[in-house]
């Protein structure tokens, strides 16, 4: 089953390049999404998180968002 990681350019918590790496293993399985200039919290890129989310959903269960 396909996996969605959105991690924050700015993460000090959780890189999102060491999360990328981490999810190499794991091939086709994960798909890995960056928000720009966001950290851990995601405070003030929640639409970029949504909207990341909402596409991915689209994708993956066949249906297109609107």
């Amino acid at each position: 089953r396909l996996k969605l990681f959105v991690a924050g350019q700015l993460d000090r918590l959780v890189p999102s390049v060491g999360l990328q790496r981490a999810l190499d293993d794991m091939g086709p399985a994960a798909r890995f999404a960056e928000v720009p200039g966001a950290d851990h919290s995601f405070q003030g890129h929640e639409h970029s998180v949504a909207e990341t989310v909402v596409s991915f959903v689209a994708e993956t269960s066949g249906t297109r968002s609107r």
